[in-house]
């Protein structure tokens, strides 16, 4: 008898991780795929097993997969096809994401607080999971882990720009400022940061489309707040978010043992940053 290590991916946007004790090497999947499912209380039926960048099937022994002592199997949840529509949730208004991300997430009182949260990767799985539809925006993710472009993004034709692609990041922002305003002092002073003041906002800036000229630099703001970005700069830093994005999700199926970078970057790419749908595209030649 051996122990294996578990990484619990059944949950969205959560990782458990688990130790299984007097684990069979010998044994059959199915069997350990029953003692899985025992543990994290699920269905054998609804979570799949893979190791060493292989999906565990269960009429095969444990033994033709390599597994040994102190090996890593993860585990996920059995992709569902066509679910039902989530129900709808609110969804914060312009005004409200602006305001989450100036007096918290850009507030230099806070500002530990924010770093801290935002490289800690169970918090960001908690952020993920409290989240509609972020995780399947890794984009999105990127964007909040970038202070230089959240600085740019609190102005309220930025923000248009950026919801029309990525709804799911304005949920986000409030969830995050949420957290760091209960994590910070109620008492500390806010401090200036000279971004764009809600007070400024006129009814015509809101429902400003964005602006005209197609210029490739961003372009001033006469308000003294964060520069008013141009198309081009615009696409040119959601291209630098959505390659950081996807370096995190190259890495995660790495960690599953995927080692054909080439074959999981066309996985991710066909499937849109969906790590599980990439997972089946990459098994697509196994036997279910």
């Amino acid at each position: 008898m051996a122990y294996i290590n578990v990484r619990d991916r059944t949950d969205s946007g959560k990782t458990g991780r688990f130790r299984l004790q007097d684990v069979n090497i010998e044994g059959s999947v199915t069997n350990l795929l029953q003692e899985i499912a025992k543990k994290i209380e699920a269905s054998k039926d609804d979570i799949e097993l893979i190791y060493s960048g292989q999906r565990l099937l269960e009429s095969r022994p444990l033994t033709a997969y390599g597994l040994r002592p102190g090996s890593t199997v993860y585990v996920l949840q059995k992709r569902i096809r066509d679910e039902p529509a989530a129900a709808a949730s609110h969804t914060p208004s312009k005004a409200e994401i602006i305001a989450a991300l100036q007096s918290d997430l850009l507030n230099p009182a806070y500002k530990s607080i924010v770093e801290k949260m935002l490289t800690d990767p169970d918090t960001i799985e908690n952020i993920i999971a409290a989240t509609p539809g972020l995780d399947s925006d890794p984009v999105a993710i990127s964007m909040l882990q970038d202070p230089d472009l959240l600085t740019i993004l609190a102005h309220p034709q930025n923000i248009s720009k950026l919801l029309e692609k990525h709804p799911s990041f304005g949920n986000a922002a409030i969830t995050i400022a949420a957290a760091v305003n209960e994590e910070g002092s109620k008492d500390a002073a806010r401090v200036s940061t000279g971004t764009y003041s809600l007070d400024q906002m006129s009814d015509e800036e809101e429902d400003a489309g964005p602006p005209s000229g197609g210029a490739s630099t961003s372009s001033a703001n006469p308000s003294g707040g964060p520069p008013i970005i141009s198309s081009d700069f615009f696409q040119q830093a959601m291209l630098q978010a959505q390659n950081a994005a996807t370096e995190a999700q190259m890495q995660q199926l790495r960690d599953m043992g995927i080692t054909d970078d080439n074959l999981a970057r066309r996985a991710l790419d066909a499937t849109g940053g969906d790590i599980q749908a990439a997972l089946e595209l990459i098994f697509a030649d196994q036997n279910t």
